[in-house]
């Protein structure tokens, strides 16, 4: 889990369940859960070379989720294959 300040400067907690990588590397996306046990997608189209070394607080600095709510981690699933060049699991 993750803790950062939204656009609003409250915060919120990011519970990242699984994260996608597109085939070039410089895109990303994170399926996390809600606070309702729904899911949203948290989607980053281009990174900075060593983003991986980023602390959470600045990679989802005034990010907000993709537009959608999902009602099964599947529906989630589903919604990121469908983003051009995805390419799987990094980590779960």
């Amino acid at each position: 889990m993750k803790v950062i300040s939204s656009l609003w400067g409250e915060c919120v907690t990011i519970d990242e369940l699984e994260v996608y990588l597109s085939a070039d590397g410089h895109s990303r996306a994170a399926i996390a859960r809600r606070g309702d046990n729904l899911y949203w997608i948290y989607r980053h189209r281009v990174l900075p070379d060593g983003w991986r070394t980023i602390p959470a607080e600045l990679l989802y600095q005034d990010r907000e989720p993709e537009v959608g709510i999902f009602g099964t981690l599947e529906d989630a699933r589903h919604e990121i294959r469908s983003f051009v060049g995805m390419a799987g699991t990094v980590r779960s």
